[in-house]
Formats: C-alpha cells, sequence, structure tokens
C-alpha cells in the first residue's frame, strides 16, 4: 500500500512577510512538512496541489523549493490559479518536483500502485479553471494508455459536469473556459484529487 499526502494553498510570500498581515504561511508549511516526516508508516509521495505562492515571482518560488526541501519523500507540485506555470517551470528546474516536459504544464507520475495525472488548471486573469484542447487531449490519451487505476489531481474543484461539458458548473459559477469538443465521460476518471472548490462571490 502506498500513502500519499495532499498540501494544497501554501501561499508562500517572501522570508519574513505574512499573508493578510497575520498568518505565517512558510512556518505552517514547516510545521506540516515536520508532522509529515514524523508519519508511520511514512508516506510514499506528496502532491502539492496548487497555489504555492501568493504571488509567482522567482523569489517566492526559491523559497517556497528551500522549504519543500526538508520532505524525505518524493513531492510533486501542480499549478494553482495564483501560480505562474512559466515562473513555475524556471524555478524548478533541476528539481524533480515539476517534470512538465511542455506547455500544457501537465505531467505522469509512475512507479507506484496507481499511475498519478497532474493537471494545470491555471487560467491567466482568472481564479477559475481552464482546459483547453491541448490539455484535455492529453488527458484523454494518458487515461487510454492503460487500465492501471488513475488518480487525477489538480488544483479547482471540478465535477463531472464540468469535463462533460454541461453549461451548469460547481456552485453558480457561470464562466467555465473549456473545449467542449475534448470532453470526457465523468466515468474516465478513476479517482481525483483536487485543492480548491470556489464558488460565486469567492
Amino acid at each position: 500500500m502506498t500513502l500519499l499526502v495532499q498540501i494544497t494553498d501554501t501561499h508562500i510570500l517572501p522570508s519574513g512577510d505574512m499573508l493578510y498581515g497575520n498568518t505565517d504561511t512558510a512556518a505552517h508549511l514547516a510545521e506540516s512538512i515536520r508532522q509529515i516526516n514524523a508519519m508511520r508508516p511514512k508516506p510514499g509521495v506528496v502532491l502539492i496541489t496548487g497555489d504555492l505562492v501568493e504571488k509567482p515571482d522567482r523569489a517566492c518560488y526559491e523559497y517556497f523549493i528551500d522549504i519543500i526541501g526538508e520532505l524525505e519523500m518524493p513531492t510533486y507540485v501542480i499549478p494553482g490559479n495564483h501560480d505562474d506555470p512559466y515562473v513555475m517551470r524556471e524555478a524548478f528546474a533541476g528539481t524533480s518536483h515539476f517534470p512538465a516536459l511542455d506547455d500544457t504544464f501537465q505531467f505522469v507520475i509512475e512507479g507506484f500502485p496507481f499511475r498519478i495525472l497532474a493537471l494545470n488548471s491555471h487560467c491567466e486573469g482568472t481564479e477559475l479553471p481552464e482546459f483547453d484542447h491541448r490539455r484535455l487531449s492529453w488527458l484523454q490519451y494518458q487515461l487510454s494508455r492503460s487500465d492501471e487505476l488513475v488518480l487525477v489531481a489538480l488544483h479547482h474543484y471540478i465535477d463531472g459536469e464540468f469535463l462533460s461539458g454541461s453549461n451548469s458548473w460547481p456552485a453558480n459559477v457561470e464562466e467555465k473556459r473549456i473545449d467542449k469538443e475534448s470532453c470526457l465521460s465523468w466515468d474516465e476518471l478513476k479517482k481525483s484529487m483536487m485543492g480548491t472548490r470556489y464558488q460565486a462571490g469567492d
């Protein structure tokens, strides 16, 4: 059995800065890491599902990388709405945390009893998710490759209506960016792990 740990929405700022003036996100993440390292049995992998930093600049990502360097198991990250996948690619170069090979910024994690498909739901200029033709085609291809159990990991909350192209999508949020010609059945997604659910007014 593989024990998997999810962390999400760490919102790291420059060293010494406080989120909203009163929350030390770096200290919270460091404490989480200490607790994860102390877990028995030890987790086999950690997934950090987006909003790694509050503002997506290189210095914040480098500080984030320093903090998660204390984790004693393989660790992977995916973009959230506060992130910039292009800056992430530069900042995480030379690490194993963000092994995206193309501009979908999506990747596969293998070597466990299940495959992990790490998706990029980031959409520039909005907190809502985006899945264009390339991202959904990548997902369709990866799902077709094997009958192994699949865990789909992403930052935003989604449901079957979203990926099937329905006009109604979570909790009265009307705006949606999805390539409807590339939609897939919710039944094709075996398991899913998500970071944040956005509702109207959030």
